[in-house]
């Protein structure tokens, strides 16, 4: 989320400002949990180049701006509803939290959101003599901040899958996904298990490599989805029509009925053809991918021209001299003579 752009986050959640901050990390100072310091944890931050600090445990003073937010937060928000913890048992007393809770966990996240952009942001802070929001806009003013191509966010976020690739490309979440890459490796080894990176901020394009190559881009083969979001997919997924049973019973019954009847009618005429042999099939396959048709084919190859958006011109008559230009004309062929008879 520090990297990505949450504006649609907050116009969800009916916030009057937007939460447009965001950019890249360039040092982070972590607390020394488990999740904190897995592998995968040291190997999104290393393949993000984020200095990496681990702060001591056990010593909060060490950390003292995280520390504080917190306490902004108990002291702010918190406390406006019941069923709080407490940092201590002291302080807790006898108290139950858990009798006198009366949030869920998604109502507090949406408060929490809610106060964050419209009053953290717009409180006066302390330690800056201006708020938050100020401080940022101040600060952007001269230097943006640093971001992310859609293409690292991928390889460090996104979520890794193995699919197989087939005529119509990729599919990954109802999409298909091709590329000449793609068509070349299906035409070359076939229906190949590929390893896939796809991410829910962009699924206009996925990363893909073979037998842990390089990674190579692949967009979508339908241009509507290039630069669309995973939110956006499953909005589509929801507004698609549901099929009746019954329609659906009646379309199989029909379509069975007409293949059954078809391959009878060849039986009887002897129409069926001669089984390819796999060097027939290869071939075949090579050929016809040529004629894919892919997103990434139609950028390169530009908008497409109207034929007849030009004025057609006539063809030129042969140009002849005459008396006008101060030479003789090009005379008329002779005809031939008729041949009389007596």
């Amino acid at each position: 989320m520090i990297y990505t752009d949450k504006s649609r986050i907050s116009d969800e959640l009916g916030c009057e400002h937007d939460w447009y901050q965001h950019g890249k990390v360039e040092e982070l100072i972590l607390d020394r949990a488990g999740k904190y310091i897995s592998d995968e944890a040291y190997h999104i931050l290393a393949s993000l180049g984020i200095t990496n600090l681990g702060a001591p445990a056990g010593k909060p003073w060490l950390k003292p701006f995280i520390e504080h937010v917190f306490r902004t937060i108990h002291r702010k928000l918190l406390a406006r509803f019941s069923g709080r913890n407490f940092s201590n048992p002291l302080e807790r007393g006898s108290n139950d939290p858990a009798a006198r809770a009366t949030l869920t966990v998604e109502e507090f996240l949406c408060w929490l959101v809610r106060w964050t952009v419209d009053a953290y942001h717009n409180d006066r802070h302390s330690g800056l003599g201006i708020t938050p929001l100020q401080a940022w806009e101040r600060a952007t003013a001269d230097v943006r901040p640093k971001t992310l191509s859609n293409r690292e966010m991928r390889l460090a976020f996104g979520t890794r899958l193995t699919r197989k690739s087939g005529r119509h490309g990729i599919r990954v979440m109802c999409l298909n996904y091709q590329t000449d890459f793609v068509i070349k490796q299906f035409a070359k080894q076939g229906p190949e298990t590929a390893e896939i990176c796809y991410w829910h901020g962009d699924v206009g394009a996925i990363e893909v490599r073979y037998d842990n190559g390089d990674w190579k881009t692949v967009t979508a083969a339908d241009e509507e989805w290039i630069g669309k979001t995973d939110d956006d997919l499953r909005e589509w997924l929801v507004e698609r029509n549901e099929i009746n049973p019954e329609a659906e019973e009646a379309r199989l019954r029909l379509i069975h009925e007409l293949n059954k009847r078809s391959n009878r009618l060849k039986c009887l005429n002897k129409l069926y053809a001669r089984p390819r042999e796999a060097q027939d099939l290869a071939n075949a396959e090579t050929y016809f991918s040529q004629f894919t048709d892919t997103a990434e084919r139609r950028h390169l190859a530009g908008p497409a021209e109207d034929l007849f958006a030009g004025k057609v011109q006539p063809p030129k008559a042969p140009h002849t001299l005459n008396a006008d230009n101060g030479a003789a004309a090009t005379p008329p062929p002779k005809l031939p003579k008729t041949p009389t008879t007596t």
